[in-house]
């Protein structure tokens, strides 16, 4: 045997036009195995913010949320459990530790590395350097605020590139193998990749357990290649998740005649150009995987899912693309409010938030401590700076930024008062001061 050619994912187009190229006789035999990954669910999702604010990576960063969480809330209940244990037994002790301590700072602290563990092993492919270098900005700064350390989020998101240096991608990947295992220490400290295609070949992580394809691949080929970097290991379930921009669904034109390099495409002609199977698979109404394996030259016929329906692809999983309208995803404005408007909204909320808590608990020492846990000082703060923009529970919500843990319970009562305090305000500047007469 003088020659032998193998590849995972040529189609057979790309088939032909590869035995041509290499001079194999049309008659040489082709022997295939099927590509499908039943250990691999496949996901199709629409942008539903803008592709710069990477707001759609955010998701990542959950698992962490719930870890920080849960280790303040048992950071709290050992303070209790102290506070009983000194003070004889005392549960008003206990109490007051619990109500002092309600509003602290989510914060991790030593815990920082355990709970970034809690991200699954991530690949995330972005084919421009520029933006993922942007996108591990975005994703450090939502750990940071998540409440983990900047060490620990620095270490946790990392590039990996063409133009990075041979030792640092060594590093990056060596750190990047290691399994995860029970100890924290042994485990790898970076839990997402956001790479080009160079992690990749000659690469094989086991235990990679999720893999994000970040906008349009340059072929099929690429797509199917990228989600197979998960669950490369024995016994392991994996997922392929690709944002897909906005543009890419709806109609093509069929044979698109050749365009001008000049001329700007609309979004319909763009989808028409779109590398041969993407916007098929884009725009599949049916089975994912199916989709896939047909483009791929598998006779489908007779094809049944192997898996259960949950796990073969989110068509078959009932979880249909929801592709946001022209306002939908757009994030709320905010305009920074005039310094009238914004002392008038801070002292409205101080002095709600006070007669709240003479309500609830009476005019006692406690009383403080219980407004400041009604609603936060870092809340009004934020809510005052751009009060003038504050017209519904929405956008009271994007204004505290989770900053207020009570704005189901309060939020009503707080967008009310708010809005009166700018309007008033805003009457009073308007209006200005009452000019004398003159006899």
């Amino acid at each position: 045997m003088p020659w032998l050619g193998c590849s995972a994912t040529l189609d057979p187009v790309t088939l032909a036009e590869v035995q041509d190229l290499c001079g194999f006789d049309p008659s040489v035999h082709i022997q295939r195995s099927s590509i499908d990954r039943t250990d691999i669910k496949f996901n199709i999702r629409s942008f539903q913010h803008p592709m710069n604010s990477f707001r759609d990576l955010e998701f990542l960063v959950e698992p962490v949320r719930a870890a920080v969480k849960q280790v303040v809330a048992e950071r709290r209940e050992n303070m209790a459990r102290e506070a009983f244990k000194h003070g004889g037994g005392n549960l008003a002790a206990a109490q007051v530790v619990f109500a002092s301590t309600r509003n602290q700072p989510m914060e991790a602290g030593s815990d920082s590395r355990t709970c970034c563990k809690r991200i699954p092993k991530t690949i995330v492919y972005i084919d421009s350097i520029k933006q993922i270098i942007q996108a591990v900005k975005v994703l450090t700064t939502l750990l940071i605020q998540a409440g983990c350390s900047k060490a620990s989020a620095v270490s946790a998101v990392q590039a990996y590139h063409s133009e990075l240096a041979e030792f640092n991608k060594r590093c990056i990947s060596t750190e990047f193998s290691k399994p995860d295992v029970e100890n924290d220490l042994e485990s790898s400290i970076h839990r997402i990749i956001v790479a080009t295609d160079a992690m990749g070949m000659g690469i094989d992580n086991p235990d990679v357990r999720l893999v994000v394809q970040w906008g349009v691949p340059p072929s099929m080929g690429a797509l199917l290649q990228r989600a197979g970097r998960a669950a490369r290991g024995k016994e392991i379930c994996g997922e392929f998740i690709w944002l897909v921009p906005t543009w890419c669904f709806g109609n093509r034109i069929e044979n698109l005649p050749p365009q001008s390099v000049k001329k700007r495409l609309t979004e319909c002609e763009r989808r028409s150009v779109l590398p041969r199977g993407i916007w098929e698979l884009a725009n599949c109404p049916t089975c994912i995987r199916r989709s896939i394996l047909t483009f791929f030259g598998e006779d489908c016929t007779l094809y049944a899912c192997p898996v259960e329906a949950d796990f073969c692809c989110s068509n078959c999983a009932g979880d249909k693309v929801k592709v946001p309208t022209s306002k939908a995803g757009r994030p709320v404005k905010t305009v920074q409010s005039q310094k009238h408007i914004t002392d008038a909204v801070k002292l409205a909320l101080t002095e709600w938030r006070e007669a709240k808590a003479a309500a609830i608990l009476h005019p006692t020492v406690f009383t403080t401590v219980l407004a400041e846990m009604i609603l936060p000082d870092k809340a009004i703060t934020k809510i005052s700076r751009t009060a003038a923009t504050v017209n519904s529970i929405n956008s009271l919500t994007h204004a505290v930024d989770g900053e207020w843990g009570d704005l189901a319970s309060y939020g009503k009562e707080a967008l009310e008062v708010t809005m009166n305090a700018c309007s008033e305000a805003t009457r009073k500047r308007t209006r200005g001061p009452k000019k004398s007469s003159s006899k």
